[in-house]
């Protein structure tokens, strides 16, 4: 009988097992997405055009990207364009392909650009590079050269010398242009985001495929292992070969020296590295810092910090962790500052174009789009731009050094630490920044001015930087902004009401609000009634079919809440006034509160859990019979063992 029991009860382990795998492998989770397979996509992204449709795919050991006039692909990861290459082929059908390199421009606060007759500032800089149909070329805004090409096939290579990008096509070089607009940033490496577009005839409806070879991000590495190419493996799960990333430092650390070309770091600081790792395929490579030159240069590759021990040249390198392949190294010139005003203190030395950017820059701040001032007030600010393109230190990067703000307002007058002036009042303001290195060595006052026998200041053409004291005026004339909510819910006879908020942008403002009423939705404005708050009515009072009770029990408060006593529809108007006279009054309406007899019975939605997971449903209730039955098995006897055992203990 044992025997027996015990083949029941694994029967019906096998059967508990079963269901219970079946069940949840039957399951529909929400939003659990099946494993998707290798995709292009990943990697080359649609950045215009039909973005939601078109895709990049793999094919012939490329990379297709179908496009029509106006698309435009881009390498979803930026790149570094300092030795870069990339082979693509253009279908036969194109009148024009064009690639951008879009990269930051040399000014911090940007390049100027003449639009429309006025300059603009802008930060973006975007290269380009044209081939037309007839076979030839131009980049940027230099001449028309002609180049060669079989079946549409490109080889373009791009690199930078002296913050100017320069363009090859298919071996042919592009003239290089060097309008000041053209000059890019090049602090450690060039970082750009490249971007792909074609031209098809006008009768073109479909469209037709790009191809892309490979992307190198190091030409002149002969072995290729920064050539990104897209050949998949024999199961087509993967790319074959996964070329190197080109790695590249933060900018507050790479202080160029421009006689040497070196890096010029303090000695004696912890400097801390951070690493980036451009690729096309995102890298997951682990690395790690090494040097040669250990007696002078310590290393924590724990938390990337790097300082250097001694005066001279270092340098050190940039290695995988796992087999210590070298992928940068870097020269170091470490130089020994004193503390305290003991060495070189920084010093403003921007050119005409850096002083132009930035003053326009405080301008861009000061309006908006429409010409008008920003408003001003108690909380708001003036945020400074940058000074990264006018001031220099002989040993610290400018994210090292710290700033001092002298300011003057119509108001006050003072020195802080940091960036933001105060924007309390209307009126002419005049500020400069006192600029110290990391070893405290800084700029004076008597840089800025000098003081008469009164202690007034005196700002002349013979201070040492008078061209850094810098004016400007805002006007109180900023527009107020009044925005209705997009939608109100619904109401309900007797019950209280309180309409969104509108958004106000202003200062210095009044704000009164009015309730309307109307029996249709769609009624014209002058049909639209106002009901009076109660303390502004008598007990006589009854107008447009409200009398004193009705507005009573509307209860309207003369803000956002009120109690409706009638079907129909109700709007809350709201009216601005600022308390100056330089602006204009703004009014907005909240759309329609419809007001209904009683509250909608609200019906829950439907779930359709269970008919999706029926046979879960099904295996679970097996398995769970099963599991009651194995319960019963183990605890309770069968009869013929409990009468044995009786008879067994009669007999003694």
């Amino acid at each position: 009988m044992k025997t027996a029991r015990t083949h029941k009860i694994l029967a019906l382990l096998v059967l508990l097992v079963l269901s219970f795998t079946l069940a949840v492998f039957g399951m529909q989770f929400s939003g659990v997405k099946a494993a998707t397979s290798l995709k292009a996509s990943d990697y080359f992204v649609y950045s215009a055009g039909d973005i939601t449709s078109n895709q990049a795919t793999f094919e012939n050991d490329c990379v297709k990207a179908p496009l029509k006039t106006g698309d435009k692909i881009k390498i979803k990861n930026n790149v570094v364009v300092d030795d870069f290459e990339i082979k693509v082929k253009v279908p036969a059908n194109a009148t024009k392909f064009v690639l951008t390199a879009k990269t930051a421009s040399y000014d911090v606060n940007g390049n100027e650009h003449i639009v429309e007759g006025f300059a603009k500032f802008k930060t973006d800089i975007v290269n380009t590079l044209t081939i037309n149909a007839n076979g030839t070329a131009t980049f940027n805004q230099g001449s028309e050269t002609l180049v060669t090409a079989t079946d549409g096939v490109y080889t373009i290579k791009l690199n930078v010398t002296d913050n100017f990008m320069q363009a090859t096509v298919n071996g042919t070089a592009m003239p290089t242009v060097t309008y000041a607009k053209y000059k890019i940033a090049d602090y450690d490496k060039v970082i750009a985001t490249v971007e792909m577009g074609i031209d098809l005839p006008q009768d073109a409806t479909e469209a037709s495929p790009l191809y892309v070879e490979y992307v190198d991000q190091k030409v002149s590495d002969v072995e290729g292992d920064f050539k990104q190419t897209f050949k998949l493996n024999a199961t087509g799960d993967a790319i074959e070969k996964k070329a190197n990333p080109v790695m590249s430092l933060n900018a507050g650390f790479t202080k160029i020296d421009e006689t040497t070309g070196k890096i010029i770091a303090p000695m004696a600081k912890e400097n801390i590295l951070v690493i980036t790792q451009n690729a096309v395929i995102p890298s997951t490579k682990t690395v790690k810092l090494t040097t040669s030159d250990s007696d002078k240069v310590w290393l924590s590759n724990s938390s990337t910090y790097i300082m250097f021990k001694a005066e001279g040249e270092a340098s050190f390198s940039i290695v995988d962790s796992s087999d210590n392949t070298v992928y940068e190294t870097y020269n170091v010139l470490v130089k020994n500052e004193g503390y305290d005003g003991e060495g070189v203190a920084p010093i403003y030395n921007g050119d005409a174009e850096a002083l132009k950017a930035f003053k326009a820059k405080i301008e861009d701040k000061l309006k908006d789009d429409d010409g008008n001032y920003i408003r001003i007030g108690s909380t708001q600010y003036l945020e400074l731009p940058s000074l990264k393109s006018m001031v220099t230190d002989n040993v610290s990067a400018y994210e090292d050094l710290s700033f001092t703000l002298c300011y003057k307002t119509p108001t006050e007058e003072k020195e802080v630490s940091g960036n933001r002036i105060p924007l309390a009042s209307a009126g002419k303001y005049q500020f400069f920044v006192r600029v110290t290195d990391e070893r405290g060595n800084g700029m004076k006052n008597d840089d800025f001015f000098t003081t008469d026998n009164s202690g007034n200041k005196i700002f002349s053409d013979t201070c040492t930087y008078a061209d850094y004291v810098f004016e400007f005026e805002i006007l109180d004339n900023a527009p107020i902004k009044l925005t209705a909510a997009s939608s109100q819910g619904d109401g309900y006879i007797g019950v209280k009401y309180t309409a969104t908020s509108f958004t106000i942008e202003a200062s210095a403002y009044e704000q009164k609000y009015k309730l309307l009423y109307s029996a249709t939705k769609d009624a014209p404005a002058e049909q639209w009634v106002e009901i009076p708050t109660l303390d502004n009515v008598s007990e006589d009072y009854s107008e447009n079919g409200f009398t004193y009770a009705d507005v009573k029990a509307i209860a309207y408060d003369g803000n956002l809440g009120f109690t409706p006593d009638r079907a129909g529809y109700y709007k809350i108007e709201c009216t601005i006034t600022s308390t100056t006279s330089s602006r204009v009054t703004a009014t907005a309406t909240t759309t329609a509160i419809s007001i209904q007899d009683k509250p909608q019975v609200v019906v829950a939605q439907e779930n359709d859990w269970l008919s999706n997971n029926v046979w879960s449903v099904v295996f679970l209730g097996v398995g769970t019979l099963c599991l009651v039955a194995i319960i019963v098995l183990l605890c309770i006897k069968p009869k013929e063992e409990t009468d044995t055992a009786n008879r067994s203990r009669r007999k003694k």
